[in-house]
């Protein structure tokens, strides 16, 4: 008699929506509807005082830019493992699995390279799909490896924050500035500037990589130990990723927010944003393992046969 399926892991994929949601409130004032008249313009500008967008400018700061895409990193570690187990299960050999992985990602890289020049400039699939290449190549790594590598990259990660902020607390001027990508008159001017930019992401890639890497190979190798499908087991791993995420998303949005609402000096706004450019980073895992130690309850019921709650 074959036995009853596993239920399915819902943190995944509430975490995935979760993440895209964050990627398109950020994209839509630094992107796709860009304001440079109002003050607060990178968070969509505050129009004669408003407090909803004050609220918005707050709730932006904190939750909003660099903290899906981190998680959704995270996330594309975690599916690359989810792929190699799957594969292993079958018998597939290393090399087989490593080749299976290698296509899916570079079709993916295609995909994006293919939506970057035809359709929106800040397309990030390019991307993704060189990093599942890259992980697709350490099958073979252990787990210590793997995280010893993902440290090493953390600390220099940390390190730019660092940099990065006391450069942009030193910056007399202060100014967040949102810039478009230039006069665009035409659909061919499009093209042409899009296709620049997938060259200059093509060449920045190794840069890109030495800051997203890291959360990749902990969502790699969380799913190669079954964390999320044991949150029970892992919880002080959890707990200690949901402080370091807490402890940046508190200090960088307080920053931030209150420099651009004026309450304290506008150069701390500068400063804020360019450390959450690499610190925001961090905040991947730490939201992912929040998600998990919520959910559990939610995870444990379905597991004894209750129906998934509507809103998820």
């Amino acid at each position: 008699m074959s036995s009853a399926p596993r239920p399915r892991m819902i943190v995944p994929d509430v975490a995935r929506g979760m993440a895209l949601l964050g990627i398109a409130m950020a994209n839509m004032t630094t992107a796709w509807i860009i304001t440079t008249d109002r003050p607060a313009s990178y968070f969509g500008g505050i129009i004669d005082g408003s407090v909803w967008d004050k609220a918005a400018v707050v709730f932006a700061a904190f939750f909003v830019h660099n903290r899906g895409l981190p998680m959704f990193s995270t996330l594309l570690g975690f599916g690359v493992g989810l792929i190699a187990l799957s594969l292993w299960r079958r018998g597939f050999p290393v090399q087989g699995a490593r080749r299976v992985i290698a296509k899916r990602y570079a079709f993916l890289a295609v995909m994006g390279a293919a939506h970057m020049v035809l359709l929106f400039w800040g397309d990030i699939m390019f991307f993704y799909g060189v990093a599942g290449i890259v992980i697709a190549f350490l099958l073979r790594k252990r787990d210590s490896s793997l995280m010893r590598v993902a440290y090493i990259l953390f600390a220099l990660c940390a390190l730019g924050g660092i940099v990065a902020f006391i450069s942009g607390a030193l910056d007399p001027l202060g100014v967040v500035a949102t810039e478009g990508i230039g006069t665009i008159e035409s659909y061919p001017d499009l093209l042409l500037s899009q296709l620049v930019t997938l060259g200059s992401q093509a060449l920045a890639t190794p840069i890109i990589l030495l800051m997203y890497l890291p959360v990749m190979l902990v969502g790699f190798v969380w799913a190669r130990q079954g964390v999320l499908a044991d949150v029970p087991s892992h919880r002080p791993t959890l707990l200690r990723w949901v402080a370091i995420a807490v402890v940046i998303t508190v200090v960088i949005g307080t920053l931030w927010s209150l420099s651009t609402l004026g309450v304290i000096e506008q150069r701390w706004a500068n400063a804020a944003n360019n450390a959450n450019s690499f610190l925001g980073v961090f905040t991947g895992p730490g939201i992912l393992a929040g998600l998990a130690l919520v959910l559990q309850p939610v995870q444990e019921r379905l597991s004894a046969g209750a129906p998934l709650p509507a809103v998820l």
